[in-house]
């Protein structure tokens, strides 16, 4: 699947997972490290964690979505829209976490 850096990241936080079976990015919850959970979309037992998804080669890394080839049929869904969003929380969460209070 070709996915961005920040959608791997948003996938990782998120526990999604990868079914090599049909795939589909999964949104069950996922360990990193998991391997032969059930996929919600196909219903095979070959959905694993987004983390060994990248261990085991079958994600491909680009800079922009605009770097995919024209023929790729396998894109990572996540829009960017959500990834600004969830980069947004995390790092609010993270100011608020560690920035004293005034």
């Amino acid at each position: 699947m070709y996915i961005t850096f920040n959608q791997f990241h948003i996938a990782n936080a998120s526990n999604y997972g990868y079914c090599t079976s049909c795939n589909q990015m999964t949104e069950d919850f996922h360990e990193p490290d998991a391997q032969n959970y059930e996929c919600e979309h196909c219903g095979a037992h070959t959905s694993m964690g987004i983390e060994w998804a990248m261990v085991c080669d079958e994600l491909t890394f680009v800079d922009s979505l605009d770097d995919v080839p024209d023929d790729a049929v396998n894109i990572c869904p996540l829009q960017d829209d959500a990834v600004h969003s969830v980069l947004e929380r995390e790092s609010k969460a993270w100011l608020e976490k560690w920035l004293p209070k005034r």
